[in-house]
């Protein structure tokens, strides 16, 4: 019976070496107990992220952000958990994907908020326009076989909006380099989105 939430929070990381399912049963205890702990919080948050419990982990990010609302990191890791959401929902439901990308989008400026160099929530907000983008090039490749003059304006159209998007990613990915210049995945994105503009020359 000592009161102290760090020993829950230990008991758990030894146990859970050896044995998850105690471990868990462990950080329950302790959550019940200290219920606005933010270290057996986090702990439950990062345990949920392991194991990839996305339906869970919602209502502890929020929760944790109530808690410490300056926490950059909370708002990039709840904008990353709506973003892994829609690229589910992407092929299967577009009305909950686009309430994804939105909520999404929403955290991930909340963290440019605290910090406007946040290289995180910058390329994060690129990649989320530059994935619905790549989701718009997937459906005008099954459009490209129509070439009936209706078929053809369906496929102009649609191509326009997925530029449009592509345009939107850029100037994000643009930030992001410049905060990030090594960045691998940045570069790539840039590389990419160039050539679809034709602009061969800097995308090389």
């Amino acid at each position: 019976n000592y009161d102290d939430p760090s020993l829950y929070e230990g008991l758990f990381k030894i146990k859970m070496q050896e044995d998850p399912d105690a471990a868990a049963a462990i950080l329950q205890e302790g959550r019940q107990k200290y219920p606005d702990d933010l270290t057996l919080l986090y702990a439950e948050i990062n345990d949920a992220l392991k194991n990839n419990e996305i339906a869970s982990l919602e209502s502890k990010l929020k929760e944790a952000i109530q808690k410490d609302p300056e926490n950059v990191s909370l708002y990039t890791t709840t904008g990353s958990v709506y973003d892994r959401l829609f690229q589910e929902m992407m092929d299967s439901d577009t009305a909950k994907a686009n309430a994804y990308f939105d909520s999404a989008k929403v955290y991930f400026e909340k963290s440019l908020e605290i910090d406007e160099d946040n290289v995180d929530a910058i390329y994060s907000i690129g990649a989320l326009y530059y994935n619905k983008a790549a989701q718009g090039t997937q459906e005008l490749q099954a459009m490209a076989d129509d070439l009936t003059t209706a078929g053809m304006a369906k496929y102009d159209a649609k191509k326009l909006k997925v530029d449009k998007i592509f345009d939107e990613a850029l100037p994000y990915f643009q930030k992001a380099e410049r905060v990030n210049p090594s960045d691998w995945n940045t570069l790539i994105a840039l590389k990419e989105i160039y050539a679809r503009k034709n602009k061969m020359d800097i995308s090389a």
